[in-house]
């Protein structure tokens, strides 16, 4: 008698075996464990591109920043300064309950430095983390150089599983756009991830001191118009710098 036999005589004669054979169970098995693997490989490389790029990109001195503690009410600002605040945040709350609906495009931070374009940032990136979601805020500049490291002979990561991973995040927020060389490999690489991006429905977010025409000429016309499909936000932040104004008021 062998163990297929062995098994469905000790079973209820109601119950059926899954398997036909011997030699299908142990083929059930060989796949589960390639499948096994293939999750550990997968989980290793997502666990060295985590540690590469940091958990998020938030820095310590945003971690606590939200939508409530954005402040709109600092009386050393004209009430222009303070209105245009006031809609930013109003903005940032919807776009935020449309990314929880699935529904949020892109968005675009335009404004000096100082004026709350990474507070504002950040408090949607900590939300998105608080409910479960991935977020990585990082310099261009940054991730050129995580990806150029993966040029390293003795590197464990390639550049197209950082490109894969920062495809996959649930919202990718360029920071200091502008501020960077600007190189033709640079922009392919940008672009490429702002594409790969837009075709997964993952919203990116941009941050730069530069004016819609400079955002423009440095991304290209093509880059913004992927950035801005959907339901996305166009954000100006046309006030001077928050410390700046604060340091004055004593």
């Amino acid at each position: 008698m062998n163990f297929m036999e062995k098994l469905q005589q000790a079973m209820p004669a109601n119950v059926k075996p899954a398997f036909g054979s011997f030699a299908e169970l142990q083929a059930f098995h060989h796949d589960e464990a390639v499948r096994f693997g293939r999750e550990c490989s997968d989980r290793q490389q997502q666990g060295r591109i985590t540690q590469a790029m940091g958990r998020s990109g938030i820095k310590k001195n945003y971690a606590q920043c939200s939508l409530d503690n954005f402040r709109t009410d600092f009386m050393g600002y004209d009430a222009s300064a303070r209105q245009g605040q006031q809609k930013n945040v109003q903005a940032a709350r919807q776009w935020l309950a449309l990314y929880r609906r699935g529904q949020a495009g892109g968005f675009v931070m335009l404004g000096t430095p100082g004026t709350g374009k990474n507070h504002l940032a950040s408090a949607l990136g900590n939300a998105i983390l608080a409910q479960g979601g991935s977020v990585l805020i990082a310099t261009v500049s940054e991730l050129m150089i995580r990806i150029k490291d993966t040029y390293r002979n003795d590197s464990q990561l390639t550049e197209a599983k950082i490109i894969k991973w920062l495809s996959h995040v649930d919202l990718l927020v360029l920071d200091e756009v502008g501020i960077q060389n600007r190189s033709v490999n640079e922009n392919v690489l940008i672009n490429e991830v702002i594409n790969q991006r837009s075709m997964r429905n993952k919203p990116t977010g941009v941050l730069s001191n530069l004016d819609q025409n400079g955002l423009v000429e440095v991304l290209g016309a093509r880059a913004v118009d992927r950035i801005l499909e959907g339901n996305s936000m166009w954000l100006s932040f046309n006030w001077p710098s928050f410390r700046q104004m604060k340091r004055r008021a004593g």
